[in-house]
């Protein structure tokens, strides 16, 4: 049993046991259950979120550019969606504890505010003018609070018909293209998302005209019974094919009871910033994006830095830069490990050796019908060893290569051994060029500094 509390900080100790007896056993239950709930997921969807960015980095590294487009699009709406749910359930929880907040303090003081104690009879004024008091910030504060999953939940909803309408067909052509077409992925790829978006909208807009035709003169129902016929059944087809039954009840209650612009301009701006999330953390994951203050450091490993992705032993995998084993070599030879990267080498074989046909098909498929022998696949390793340069100690290294897909990150490319036996104790340098863009583009081949010690 709750005594009566002496003093104010007692009584705000105590705010929230006050509350639970002063609300009733089933909305007690109701918003105690809905704090836990949105605490659980918060974490579960925070770690979600990190899971989902680690199954993205690992896929793209083995796609080219031609079809890199189809996991991009489902990545990219699947964080959104993630994003508005996530921050559905932050908001919950910190407006409903909030809401506990107010409902304890006023449970602990029933008389409010004691304006003959404050002695501001301006603002005493101007908060009864407006009606405002705990109660109804608490009110307030209830409202949004179970409007929220409504709100955000449409909003995924939204974002689910946009993977379906655009991602979904992009996996379609990455897995037939190739057998059907000699176009490549992107002009099928264009051609089936500006027809999706012509199917779109030409019909819905053809039914809003109509609607508002409706509007402004109800005769016109009984005047043109084929074109509001029409129109009824272009909106009964997106009425379940979006499915506007589960949306349009939600946007249409907004409408209704609250004012146009906030409709309009609040969905927007949160989708907006959701998208600006996703762009700061993708750029953040690629290394683009820095907060820190090493001013006086450059931005990139050069001849005069230790970098720890060239050392397997590190755990960094090897999937983009060219890797050997350890700083410290032990024995007569260094593995050297240079990861194919596929989003960028591909047409760059093309063009370098237009006589090599693709041992299958990029993308979705099965090797059926190639045939690994070694006078056929020995093209292949040459044009691909061509693509890069290695230097020792300044000196140019001809060491063979053969092919090798590494077994941490399962990314195919070419190693090597080369022979260090003769190399004096101490520090030593390995240099790999490695081509920028196709056609060189972006100027000089990058040159990756790997130092090593015998």
């Amino acid at each position: 049993m709750v005594g009566n509390p002496k003093s104010a900080g007692q009584c705000f100790v105590c705010a929230v046991a006050l509350t639970i007896m002063h609300t009733n056993e089933k909305e007690a239950r109701l918003w105690d259950l809905e704090l836990i709930v949105s605490g659980a997921l918060i974490l579960a969807l925070f770690q979600l979120s990190q899971y989902l960015d680690q199954i993205f980095m690992s896929l793209e590294v083995h796609l080219s550019k031609t079809i890199w487009i189809a996991p991009y699009l489902l990545y990219y709406g699947t964080k959104l969606g993630l994003y508005a749910v996530l921050l559905t359930f932050i908001l919950v929880f910190l407006l409903r504890s909030f809401w506990i907040g107010l409902r304890g303090l006023e449970a602990a003081f029933p008389k409010g505010i004691d304006w003959e104690t404050l002695k501001l009879p301006l603002q005493e004024q101007l908060y009864k003018e407006r009606k405002v008091n705990l109660a109804s910030v608490a009110d307030a504060v209830d409202r949004i609070t179970s409007s929220l999953f409504s709100v955000f939940f449409s909003m995924v909803i939204m974002i689910g018909i946009s993977i379906l309408i655009f991602a979904i067909p992009s996996f379609v052509v990455a897995a037939i293209g190739s057998w059907v077409s000699d176009m490549g992925l992107f002009p099928i790829f264009w051609t089936a998302f500006v027809g999706l978006l012509i199917i779109y909208f030409i019909p819905a807009a053809y039914a809003m005209q109509i609607e508002k035709k409706v509007q402004a003169d109800p005769e016109y129902v009984s005047l043109h019974p084929g074109k509001v016929g029409r129109a009824k059944r272009i909106l009964s087809f997106y009425h379940f094919f979006i499915p506007q039954y589960v949306v349009m009840p939600i946007t249409f209650t907004f409408k209704s009871n609250v004012s146009g612009w906030k409709v309009q301009v609040l969905p927007f701006a949160v989708m907006m910033v959701l998208v600006l999330v996703f762009i700061l953390g993708f750029l953040a994951q690629k290394g683009v994006l820095k907060i820190d203050s090493y001013v006086y450091f450059p931005n990139q490993t050069s001849q005069l830095s230790l970098g720890a992705e060239y050392y397997a032993d590190q755990g960094l995998g090897s999937a983009k830069v060219p890797q050997i084993e350890s700083e410290v070599v032990q024995g007569d030879y260094v593995r050297l490990f240079i990861p194919f990267d596929v989003r960028r080498f591909n047409e760059l074989i093309k063009e370098n050796c237009p006589d090599l046909r693709p041992l299958r098909v990029d993308g979705i498929g099965l090797p059926i019908g190639s045939r690994d022998e070694r006078n056929q696949l020995e093209p292949y390793l040459q044009c691909i060893v061509a693509l890069y340069q290695v230097r020792l100690n300044g000196s140019s290294s001809e060491t063979p290569f053969l092919f090798h897909r590494d077994a941490s990150t399962s990314v195919w490319g070419v190693v090597t051994r080369i022979n260090v036996r003769d190399l004096d104790p101490g520090a030593h340098l390995l240099e790999v060029d490695v081509p920028r863009h196709v056609k060189d583009a972006w100027g000089k081949p990058q040159t990756h500094f790997i130092h090593f010690w015998k």
